[in-house]
């Protein structure tokens, strides 16, 4: 059945990928989808943009979130490979800094985390013409698949293995992994600072009427949006240290004197 109107997408953006992602990472991969993969160059060979121009006002206005959160969710998305950012002689830009001192247009394009081995005989007559990555020994599917110990960090750490086992005694954040050997036990701050971010991205129901009690000018979906956009913030910022319901507190206390005065957000919220 032939559908007008679609963007083809990557099945391993949904089948591997979607589960690791925030709110907000999924929605930046998804403009850059829609922004790349939507629009078709040549009708006759189906050749589809491979990279597009996309400016933070239209990251903004597309995702519905705040800028800041827009920007973490760039940098998170660029570290784990889910989309890349260059400028108009193809130079990676990677890291805020450079962005920042580029000062032009940024082009944006989906990321080899995503496209290796995403190609199916299915989808390979719709994106064919955009230049994949090349088959190396690393990504041939062709080869016989070694196991390989599996140590938990940011990028593969979810909800599920933090929860695993009924508690957090037997969790991969107690500095436990799949292999029991001392070479993958986890440093005790690092597995704190895990559990810190992971806090964040899903505060509890009880731990929330606190907050709603502390801040009863902001709804509870405005408070879980500002959690996110802090562990997005510690994610990006490896160094700092996470003390999850005090940390919380000043980041709200911090977010109301910042922009509560210019914020039309905020304001509502007041009235």
């Amino acid at each position: 059945m032939s559908v007008p109107n679609t963007t083809p997408t990557p099945n391993k953006l949904f089948d591997e990928e979607m589960q690791k992602m925030t709110d907000a990472e999924f929605r930046i991969v998804s403009i850059v989808t829609r922004a790349t993969f939507g629009w078709i160059l040549n009708k006759k060979t189906g050749m589809r943009k491979e990279e597009d121009w996309i400016s933070l006002s239209q990251m903004v206005e597309k995702s519905g979130k705040s800028p800041r959160a827009i920007k973490y969710a760039i940098q998170s998305c660029i570290e784990k490979r889910w989309i890349e950012v260059r400028g108009q002689g193809g130079e990676l830009l990677n890291t805020g800094t450079k962005r920042q001192k580029y000062g032009r247009k940024l082009f944006y394009r989906l990321g080899p985390q995503i496209l290796e081995q995403s190609i199916t005989s299915a989808t390979i007559a719709q994106v064919k013409p955009v230049q994949m990555t090349t088959r190396t020994s690393a990504n041939d599917d062709t080869k016989p698949v070694q196991k390989k110990t599996v140590y938990y960090t940011k990028e593969n750490l979810t909800k599920e293995t933090l929860t695993k086992g009924g508690s957090r005694e037997n969790s991969p954040l107690n500095g436990e992994t799949q292999n029991s050997s001392p070479r993958s036990s986890v440093p005790t701050r690092h597995a704190n600072r895990l559990a810190g971010i992971a806090w964040l991205k899903n505060v509890p129901e009880e731990e929330m009427e606190y907050f709603k009690e502390k801040f009863p000018q902001l709804p509870e979906k405005e408070i879980r949006n500002q959690a996110e956009n802090a562990s997005l913030w510690l994610e990006g910022n490896p160094g700092k240290r996470v003390g999850t319901k005090l940390f919380l507190k000043n980041w709200l206390d911090r977010t109301i004197k910042k922009e509560g005065n210019k914020s039309p957000v905020f304001h509502q919220y007041e009235k």
